[in-house]
């Protein structure tokens, strides 16, 4: 149901890179348009082809449509194989630092809850784009740490309304255990990353969390140094 296909991303500057058929940009276009790069930040999911299926439909509850936990694993592991292949690993070849906000952490986490008798972590992990991801882990998790009330007060704030199906107390309660399990990140550690933790719970505010994330940036740069 998700593959239909009736989705575009058009009338912005995103769409001389993505090109008449919607796809993630190729870093040699994208560097053709913007010159050198040394930092490159991306999203998931994308907000091209299968990217904008997901934001459109997955990610919405559908009236007549289910997508479930498998469709949803399937589609986002599809959108980070394209976005790794033409965009991420060929920046960092070029050596590009990449920053990435969510990536296969965030498929552990949020598919496994979705219906983990169905779909547990071991068959997240099993989907091609998760096992490219793996390969190809980052070197630095920054997990951040929130309480389940505390990101429903503050979606509830938000003026931007995504009406995403995951944005539920009971859900995002369990998504904060998985995230902050020893598990978790004992299986990333493992896989060669560094995981740091940035405390955004209440009272903290949008400047601390952002000198927490500035200041484990620049100690990791400096271990690795």
């Amino acid at each position: 149901m998700w593959q239909e296909q009736d989705d575009s991303e058009t009338g912005t500057i995103l769409t001389r890179l993505y090109g008449t058929n919607n796809v993630i940009p190729y870093y040699d276009h994208l560097k053709q348009e913007v010159g050198k790069l040394d930092l490159l930040v991306v999203c998931e999911p994308t907000w091209a082809n299968v990217g904008l299926k997901i934001r459109n439909k997955i990610i919405h509850e559908i009236e007549g449509k289910d997508f479930s936990a498998a469709d949803t694993a399937e589609a986002y592991a599809l959108d980070r194989q394209e976005l790794l292949l033409n965009l991420v690993l060929p920046a960092i070849y070029d050596n590009v630092d990449v920053g990435s906000e969510r990536n296969v952490c965030s498929s552990i986490t949020y598919q496994s809850t979705m219906d983990s008798a169905i779909l547990g972590v071991n068959q997240v992990l099993d989907y091609p784009g998760n096992v490219l991801a793996m390969k190809n882990s980052p070197d630095l998790y920054m997990i951040c740490k929130i309480s389940a009330a505390t990101a429903m007060k503050r979606l509830a704030m938000r003026e931007k309304k995504d009406e995403a199906k995951f944005e539920k107390l009971d859900f995002l309660g369990l998504l904060q255990e998985k995230y902050e399990s020893e598990w978790l990140k004992d299986m990333l550690e493992q896989n060669g990353s560094m995981v740091a933790y940035v405390n955004t719970d209440e009272p903290k505010t949008v400047e601390d969390s952002i000198f927490q994330s500035v200041h484990i940036l620049d100690t990791y740069k400096l271990n690795k140094i």
